[in-house]
């Protein structure tokens, strides 16, 4: 299948049976890295759109070594699966890895914001996570970054108690993106993180394998 396709597919809860193993088929046929690096951002994509997370942070950080043009972006990625199951320590040790490529840029350093409240709200420092989702919030909103805006909201209604107001203002925004983008997928695992009623999520969501109780 086309890869492009698969992977929208996939974030618009569409089944694609079969997609993640055919792109690996696909890509093991040719050797320009431009293209094989499709077998790791394809099945992890998609992964991460069925909510299997720890699935999909391993993936992309398999492919970190041989692929380190798509390093960053896959890290940032698996920092905010890993504060959505819990595991402040893989997020830290991303955002270390990322940090001594030394980029800068303003992207990264919205990005930055996020993976330090996912810890500080794992931590129970309610206060401090919610001033630095919402300073991430503004920075991908300006940057126009919408869908990575939706998905730090996902992971912030993860880890914080969705009845806060920041939260679930951020929560309805994220809300508005995802059914604008027709991306099914993340929006269920928005649903699933604003039905819990208790504060910071102490219990990873979705620590197996299929963990669709959320990014």
């Amino acid at each position: 299948p086309n890869f492009a396709l698969a992977v929208a597919a996939a974030a618009r809860g569409e089944p694609i049976d079969g997609a993640a193993e055919e792109i690996v088929r696909l890509a093991a046929q040719v050797s320009d890295p431009q293209i094989t690096w499709a077998s790791i951002d394809g099945p992890a994509s998609i992964a991460s759109a069925e909510g299997r997370l720890a699935d999909a942070a391993a993936l992309w950080r398999s492919g970190v070594p041989k692929y380190p043009s798509a390093a960053v972006q896959w890290l940032w990625t698996t920092a905010r699966h890993s504060i959505r199951l819990g595991d402040a320590a893989g997020a830290k040790a991303d955002l270390a890895a990322i940090d001594e490529r030394g980029l800068h840029t303003p992207r990264d350093e919205a990005e930055r914001l996020g993976v330090r409240a996912g810890p500080a709200a794992l931590d129970g420092q309610t206060a401090v996570a919610i001033r630095l989702y919402g300073d991430a919030l503004r920075a991908f909103h300006e940057l126009g970054a919408v869908f990575v805006e939706a998905q730090t909201a996902i992971e912030m209604a993860t880890v914080l108690d969705p009845t806060i107001p920041e939260v679930a203002e951020a929560v309805e925004s994220a809300r508005e993106v995802l059914i604008r983008l027709q991306a099914r997928a993340y929006l269920d695992q928005l649903e699933v993180a604003t039905q819990r009623t208790s504060s910071p999520s102490r219990e990873p969501q979705g620590a197996q394998s299929r963990d669709t109780s959320i990014v």
